[in-house]
């Protein structure tokens, strides 16, 4: 049973991404073989409601339906809520700098203050446009754009300036001074005069979801003043089914993972490739990962193997 626990932990860090995530979306495998979307973060359940037999090298475990989801079925967590809750630090929140509150330039741009003091939320968000058709599998999202003097002429010049960095620096490293002086321009006071900050906007955060002609999300930009660029991008098949997903933190890492589909649609195995920018000062931790999927007589799930240091792990499941 140790060898059981210890594995199972093993497979569950190695879902788990410990870098400040920007975009609010993860992705997991149903038992259903669909591949759907992690709107929020993880929250574990104490209790067994849907049970699930869980054997691993003869040693089996009970466990819960949705834990075993969250754990052995996902294949991107959802970031941390608390990563990008606004709080004091906002540049929006600052209006007088007496109490030394604005933010200073930082390099550490992919990680949260833990000081951070938070208020209640407050989301201005732009309804996705009705002319995209309404197709029932479809998921849909709203634009969360939090900041001030954030007009349509203003969102237009700053999604220019992200763009811009994007195609100039998409796989490739990114200078702190390059992302440093995108603070400076979009989420940093011109300049003070008597103790209060001037500036014409300012930006917090941005996410925004674009969707292909049929009203399939194709791509999600996202931007924090403190977590810098994230790009995700996605891409199907001709019956609809995911086949690409990436996810960018620009300049920093990029998980691709590559979907395969039986003829029922049920996902039967999936490729992650993790990498970095290399550069002659650094070091290249990139990995590979392959995981495959099994469906009993009725189209559910029964077993998931995982290629680990040249040997297959099967976990096989026993869904009551």
């Amino acid at each position: 049973m140790k060898t059981l626990i210890l594995i199972l932990t093993i497979s569950f860090i190695a879902t788990t991404d410990i870098v400040a995530q920007i975009n609010p979306l993860g992705i997991y495998v149903d038992i259903d073989g669909k591949v759907k979307f992690w709107r929020s973060e993880a929250n574990f359940n104490g209790n067994l409601d849907d049970t699930v037999y869980l054997t691993l090298d003869g040693e089996t475990q009970l466990y819960d339906l949705r834990n075993l989801k969250f754990n052995y079925l996902t294949i991107l967590q959802a970031p941390r809520s608390n990563w990008t809750t606004p709080s004091n630090l906002d540049p929006s929140r600052i209006t007088n700098t007496s109490d030394n509150s604005i933010p200073q330039n930082t390099t550490n741009l992919y990680f949260s203050n833990p000081l951070i003091s938070f208020d209640s939320i407050s989301l201005n968000t732009n309804i996705i446009e009705e002319t995209i058709p309404s197709i029932q599998t479809q998921e849909f999202f709203s634009d969360d754009i939090r900041g001030v003097g954030l007009n349509d002429s203003i969102l237009h010049l700053v999604n220019d300036k992200l763009n811009n960095l994007i195609d100039r620096f998409y796989g490739k490293l990114l200078p702190y001074e390059q992302i440093n002086q995108l603070r400076d321009e979009i989420s940093y006071h011109d300049t003070v005069i008597e103790k209060n900050a001037i500036y014409d906007y300012l930006v917090d955060m941005i996410v925004t979801y674009e969707y292909d002609g049929i009203g399939r999300l194709r791509k999600v930009l996202g931007y924090h003043w403190n977590l810098g660029i994230e790009v995700d991008s996605l891409k199907y098949d001709k019956s609809g089914n995911l086949i690409y997903y990436s996810r960018e933190q620009l300049g920093t890492n990029r998980n691709e993972y590559f979907f395969n589909y039986d003829k029922f649609g049920r996902l039967t195995n999936f490729t992650e490739n993790y990498t970095t920018p290399v550069s002659e000062n650094s070091i290249d931790i990139s990995y590979s990962r392959q995981v495959t999927f099994t469906y009993s007589s009725v189209g559910i799930m029964n077993a998931k193997a995982e290629l680990h240091e040249g040997n297959w792990l099967t976990y096989y499941f026993e869904i009551k």
